[in-house]
């Protein structure tokens, strides 16, 4: 996969391997499928009748939209770009691929940190870092997602 991304940068006028955006670049692509899967998702769920009631009743589609199709779809996509961007955030296998000094990145951080072997405290202190800013991005996608995440989560005692 790492190769796919330095071979798809490294062509064009503006060869982007060799410059800091790519690391971003990279963990984006490759994790926007994820984003998009959600956010259709919360697309494929909106009824088409309130569409046409609107306009049926004379408003115009950019209103209908405004009023009624992206209330409905905010919420879908709010969790798919906090899903996203926890993916991504912990992704490692491609920051790895793409690593040169200077763009570290958390998960980078760790394991560069854990690798020296005398500095385990910061490589644990990092490692804490990621789980609590993970579990406060989960809090809000609970928070965001509501019946989303009780519908995948079945009926249970407590929530």
């Amino acid at each position: 996969m790492g190769v796919s991304y330095l071979l798809a940068f490294w062509e064009g006028s503006l060869p982007l391997a060799t410059h800091w955006i790519i690391m971003p670049l990279a963990l984006f692509s490759r994790r926007l499928p994820y984003f998009l899967r959600i956010a259709h998702a919360s697309y494929l769920q909106l009824d088409i009748s309130l569409e046409e009631a609107s306009e049926v009743s004379g408003v115009g589609k950019f209103r209908t939209f405004i009023n009624i199709s992206l209330p409905l779809l905010v919420k879908g996509v709010l969790v798919g770009v906090v899903m996203f961007f926890i993916m991504a955030f912990q992704e490692i296998s491609t920051a790895i691929f793409l690593y040169r000094g200077g763009w570290e990145t958390l998960p980078i951080g760790i394991y560069l940190n854990w690798h020296r072997g005398m500095e385990f405290g910061i490589s644990a202190a990092m490692a804490f870092l990621m789980i609590v800013i993970t579990f406060i991005l989960l809090l809000i996608i609970a928070r965001i997602g509501g019946g989303i995440l009780k519908a995948a989560w079945g009926p249970g005692e407590g929530r």
